[in-house]
């Protein structure tokens, strides 16, 4: 990822709102690293704020290029190709998106947003349980599923989806956000949810030097590589991580008491 004081800078504008300053920063960033998904990245955040969509897909184009297992990339270029009118592109990234990280409840639900925006109501009530199956506490998606089955006329289920979410929300009345405003929160929510998976990441990586710094003492160092693939269940699962924590600290006791 860039570093550089113009990618820093961009990121800093974009908080602010100043979007058309973040570009300028974040072409400025490229011209030192030109092959930075980072920058291609935000600089296409940036485009769909300004509503530059044609300019934002370039730079998610180029950003799948260069990681193409980044299912965010496939998202946020399906965000700018909806909002585009290609709509059935758009789909197809989306697609992409749940095979990548089918675990994360927001891949679903942000494919079931377009499908509702396009007509295709069903398909998106069918996303939004598939979203819930995952994160039940989801009050965006519980209030969304709500909202489509009112449409369609199963009054009972839309009235207990509202009554759902009322309760996640702990409000005594909620108030039913327009569509186009939901996407956004829900961006939100997946960003918190990357945050505590990148803490998650951190302690892991520092289990994994403990043990091969206690290894290290009194035997050959232990192969990383058997450890990055148990890594890779954890951030679907996070109570594996847990369990390889419990693993390591009883494995440090033993040697103690050894």
């Amino acid at each position: 990822m860039a570093d550089n004081i113009h990618f820093i800078s961009g990121v800093e504008k974009c908080k602010l709102g100043k979007y058309e300053e973040a570009i300028g920063y974040f072409t400025q960033s490229l011209s030192i690293t030109p092959n930075d998904v980072a920058t291609y990245y935000n600089r296409g955040l940036a485009y769909i704020k300004l509503e530059m969509h044609p300019k934002a897909i370039q730079d998610f184009n180029k950003s799948i290029q260069l990681s193409p297992n980044d299912a965010n990339l496939f998202s946020e270029r399906g965000v700018a190709l909806h909002l585009s009118g290609r709509h059935d592109e758009a789909l197809r990234d989306f697609d992409k998106a749940v095979v990548l990280d089918g675990s994360n409840p927001y891949r679903f639900s942000s494919r079931a947003f377009v499908k509702a925006k396009i007509g295709k109501t069903q398909e998106a009530i069918e996303d939004y349980k598939k979203a819930i199956a995952l994160d039940p506490t989801d009050e965006i998606a519980q209030n969304n599923l709500g909202m489509l089955e009112e449409q369609m006329g199963y009054t009972a289920s839309a009235k207990k989806r509202f009554e759902i979410a009322d309760e996640l929300t702990k409000e005594e009345k909620y108030e039913k956000p327009d569509l186009d405003d939901l996407l956004e929160e829900s961006k939100r929510k997946n960003q918190e949810r990357e945050e505590r998976q990148k803490k998650v990441e951190e302690e892991f990586i520092n289990a994994i030097d403990q043990v091969n710094a206690q290894e290290k003492k009194t035997q050959e160092k232990h192969n990383v590589k058997d450890y990055l693939g148990v890594a890779k269940q954890i951030f679907t699962n996070k109570e594996t991580f847990n369990e390889f924590i419990l693993f390591i600290k009883k494995g440090f006791k033993n040697r103690e008491k050894g």
